[in-house]
This record gives structure tokens, C-alpha cells and sequence, in this order.
């Protein structure tokens, strides 16, 4: 069996969640023909799953280094963008990710990818425009979901600084709020809005878990 048949292979066994499996199938296809780029990418997919992020990032930059057409590339910057996610480098993966999506054409995929690092940075505008473009360039539920998530979380943050707004004796200084000194008054009215499961602040530095599993890998 040559390189490209076991890298197929591969990816059959890891689509039905046989990680192991695949992931000797990938290192076979390697072994058979190390000049094979894309068995190196379908390999560092696995190595992230497993949280071995340097191995995962080395197969990349050996298969970069082999030369790849534009697909190729395409899959092996989503790949490494999908390592800094779980490393919660999420600038780095955003560098990443527009890299990806400039070198080949507009995937939805990739688009939703993008969305994930700028939401747990509480860029929920530019999030929310990366799955409104996954979702126009690919139809797609999960893209859709991710947009109605943000959508409400930017209606329920405005209405918690209409609130905050609205008591005067609360003298907070954004951005600096670290270093305001609060109130007996102010501590009891920030514990009451830190107990509500509504209340969202936009560049505070407060994001929901997002699991790097979720991401689309490229094989």
C-alpha cells in the first residue's frame, strides 16, 4: 500500500474516532514515503487531539518545508492556528488563520475557526462577522448557532452597562477597573451582577471555556 492510500486510510479511522489506529496508519505512510507532505498534516491532527502540541507543530513545519500546493498550506496554517488555540495563544492563532484563508479560497471552516480565538478574546463583533462569513460562504448550523450565541451575548452586555450606567454612585474607570478601589456599596452591587448568569462585560477580560476539540482539523 503506498503513502496516499494509507493516508486515506488514516483519515477513514479517524473520522470514526479510531485515533490510535489512524495514527499508525499515518506514521506507516510517513515511514513508506517521507517526502509525503500530507500524511505529516492528517499526523499533526492526531498529536493535537492527544495534546502533544510540539510533535503536532513539528509535522507541520517538516511538511511545510517539503513544499505544498495552496490546499495543502491551507490545511497545514489551519492545523498549526488550531495548536495555539489550545495553547490559548489566540493573537498567534488569529495571524494563523488569516494566513490560511488568504492563501487558498474562502472556507467556511476556517472562517468559523477564526471566530473561536476573537471570541475568547471578547472580540465578539469581529467573532460574530467570522461566523456570519462561515455560515455565507457554507450554510452550515453549527456556524449559525455560534452567531445567535454571540448576538445574545452582546444584547445582554449592553443591557447589564445600561445598569451600571444607572447607578451613579458606582464610579468605575474603564479600561483601568483593576485599580478603582471599591465601596462597601459598589462590592455588594458587583456581587449581585457577579451571581446573575445574564451579566457579560465586553474587554473585561471574562470569556466563556471554549474545548480546541471543537475546532475543524484539516486533513
Amino acid at each position: 500500500m503506498d503513502a496516499s492510500l494509507m493516508n486515506s486510510k488514516g483519515i477513514m479511522l479517524a473520522t470514526q474516532g479510531l485515533f490510535k489506529e489512524a495514527q499508525n496508519m499515518f506514521e506507516q505512510a510517513i515511514e513508506a514515503e517521507p517526502d509525503y507532505p500530507q500524511a505529516r498534516i492528517s499526523l499533526s491532527n492526531i498529536l493535537l487531539h492527544n495534546g502533544r502540541y510540539s510533535q503536532a507543530e513539528l509535522q507541520i513545519e517538516k511538511a511545510m518545508e517539503l513544499g505544498l500546493d495552496d490546499k495543502n498550506n491551507q490545511n497545514a496554517l489551519n492545523n498549526l492556528a488550531n495548536i495555539r488555540v489550545a495553547q490559548k495563544n489566540y493573537k498567534e492563532a488569529i495571524k494563523r488563520y488569516e494566513e490560511a484563508i488568504a492563501v487558498y479560497k474562502p472556507d467556511h471552516e476556517i472562517y468559523y475557526n477564526l471566530g473561536i480565538p476573537y471570541e475568547q478574546l471578547g472580540e465578539w463583533e469581529r467573532a460574530l462577522k467570522c461566523y456570519q462569513l462561515s455560515n455565507d460562504t457554507h450554510s452550515n448550523e453549527k456556524a449559525r448557532a455560534a452567531a445567535s450565541r454571540i448576538q445574545q451575548r452582546m444584547q445582554r452586555s449592553q443591557e447589564i452597562c445600561a445598569i451600571l450606567d444607572s447607578y451613579s454612585p458606582l464610579d468605575i474607570q474603564y479600561p483601568e477597573f483593576g485599580r478603582h478601589s471599591l465601596s462597601e456599596f459598589e462590592e455588594k452591587i458587583l456581587k449581585k451582577i457577579s451571581e446573575s448568569p445574564l451579566i457579560f462585560f465586553v474587554g473585561a477580560g471574562i470569556s466563556y471555556p471554549y474545548k480546541y476539540n471543537r475546532l475543524k482539523f484539516r486533513f
